[in-house]
């Protein structure tokens, strides 16, 4: 969801058989930048309540095989722990088996990874020898820190409704401004363009960025605000360069965007 500048991401996981919600985040952000960060933190909190298990199908040293491979996503440098079945655990009532006691017996790191197994070396074992062969692995994510919020919800939006527009970012990489001109935020795309029209106007990739970025969006028949200052943007980013060879999109912007601000762009 987005209100101005302020993008806010909501994620669910769902039992369709239940309706019940598995695990739930949430993250808020005013830049992309940041708010991808963010977005790999969450990612990885939520698949921390779902880690892959498998089983160790050979050992030899220190040297195991697990029966996860490429198709069940296991990279290398992937860690997983090893445990050993314990005790049943029964419920008093009814006897049912609830669950099985796990016991850990060390912690693996993957060196290779095939299509449907996986090798790996021992890191550490409880006692020697206690790995061993038919034992439960389940892959770590390590120790997360809660997702931090940017700022304060009601504070976010009271800056966003404040402040529609935002002056460009200093000192951007050209990495950075690249970044900034592909994506998705208008409000970021916008900054891009500003600061190639002040620092790059005479940088051919990052023009040709901007060129890109043109011809894909100048056609939209949204009235949306922000996205006609992008295009605008971007227009005069092409225009500040004075190079001939953008002539020809600066003429197709004016003939045929739909927004009467773009129509007036002159070459």
């Amino acid at each position: 969801m987005k209100l101005q500048n302020v993008i806010e991401i909501n994620a669910r996981i769902i039992d369709v058989e239940t309706a019940s919600i598995i695990a739930a985040e949430n993250v808020k952000s005013t830049a992309a930048v940041r708010l991808q960060d963010l977005i790999v933190q969450m990612s990885e909190k939520i698949i921390k309540n779902f880690p892959q298990e498998g089983y160790i199908v050979n050992k030899s040293d220190s040297k195991v095989t697990i029966d996860l491979g490429r198709m069940a996503g296991v990279k290398e440098a992937m860690e997983f722990s090893v445990y050993k079945e314990g005790k049943i655990i029964k419920h008093p009532k009814t006897g049912a088996v609830i669950d099985v006691q796990r016991i850990e017996t060390g912690k693996i790191v993957i060196t290779n990874v095939r299509e449907k197994i996986a090798d790996g070396e021992i890191l550490n074992e409880e006692t020697p020898g206690s790995i061993s062969y038919g034992q439960l692995v389940s892959s770590m994510v390590g120790n997360l820190q809660p997702v931090p919020k940017e700022i304060p919800p009601d504070a976010a939006l009271e800056k966003a409704l404040s402040s529609p527009t935002r002056p460009p970012k200093k000192g951007n990489s050209p990495g950075e401004v690249a970044g900034m001109l592909r994506s998705s935020s208008l409000d970021d795309k916008a900054d891009g363009a500003k600061i190639v029209t002040k620092l790059y106007k005479s940088d051919h990739k990052l023009l040709d960025i901007v060129n890109d970025e043109l011809l894909k969006g100048y056609n939209s028949n949204t009235k949306d605000r922000n996205y006609v200052e992008a295009m605008a943007w971007l227009c005069n980013a092409l225009g500040a360069s004075g190079q001939a060879k953008y002539a020809s999109t600066l003429e197709k912007v004016s003939k045929d965007a739909p927004n009467r601000r773009l129509k007036k762009i002159r070459t």
